[in-house]
């Protein structure tokens, strides 16, 4: 697992338009999207803004803190494996939640053996993160129709998300779960160029390796391969996608 790098807490902008503005920089169909200033205002006094860096620990569980929603930047869900290693569930990304209440949807199982407790969020990259105290999120679910519909679409999103998942590691080779979880992460949190689509987290052959149930060795093998065909390239951690349509060929 990382080390629990202390991360830097930054206070929640006192103007309410301030946090109005960090929000609809989001764009829109994020759990908050929808909600008017008098709500999020409401949250306000139990938030904590977070920035953070890459291996910064953004997410430790610990009572009353259960929800939390990344502004900007991005982070791997990780639990433990029984041997202590680490195990990468998601990526978490802007206008995305993170903590126990969505974590479980990932880990239905451990919920009841009590794993979920251990998970963490992992920084990727340099970014800002939002948490709030459980007890605001019940009150505001309770209190607003529109952030029940938010959460809702938070879940629905996140077990979607986890259907293609179990679809491409269970029914695929191993070209043919890079080549998958590529596609997922160019849907989710591609930028588009003229010729090519970046994917924004930049993530480590052994983080992919991780979300695919792979040995690093055989994510190497199989990204020089998709380089070598023209599908890919790859800097510094960040992955370019030539060929889309060639990806999605790859069973």
């Amino acid at each position: 697992m990382a080390s629990g790098v202390a991360i830097r807490k930054v206070p929640v902008p006192t103007g309410n338009s301030r946090f109005q503005d960090e929000l609809s920089r989001l764009g829109s169909g994020h759990f908050l999207d929808g909600l008017g200033s008098d709500v999020t205002e409401s949250l306000l006094p139990d938030a904590e803004r977070f920035c953070f860096a890459r291996y910064d620990v953004i997410d430790c569980p610990r009572a009353g803190h259960d929800f939390g929603m990344m502004l900007d930047g991005y982070g791997k869900l990780c639990s433990p494996t029984i041997d202590g290693k680490e195990a990468i569930t998601d990526v978490i990304g802007p206008g995305e939640c993170f903590g126990a209440v969505f974590d479980a949807l990932l880990l239905p199982d451990a919920t009841e053996s009590g794993a979920c407790e251990k998970c963490q969020v992992v920084g990727l990259q340099d970014g800002v993160a939002l948490r709030i105290r459980n007890k605001s999120l019940i009150r505001l679910l309770r209190k607003d129709h529109c952030a029940m519909l938010g959460a809702a679409r938070e879940f629905a999103r996140r077990e979607r998300c986890l259907q293609r998942r179990i679809s491409v590691l269970h029914y695929r080779c191993a070209q043919g779960k890079i080549a998958g979880l590529l596609m997922e992460l160019a849907r989710r949190f591609g930028r588009m160029h003229r010729t090519y689509v970046v994917i924004e987290p930049r993530l480590s052959q052994q983080d992919i390796a991780g979300l695919a149930g792979l040995r690093r060795e055989t994510v190497s093998e199989v990204l020089a391969e998709f380089r070598q065909r023209g599908l890919i390239d790859r800097s510094r951690r960040t992955v370019l996608i030539h060929d889309l349509k060639g990806l999605g060929k790859i069973r």
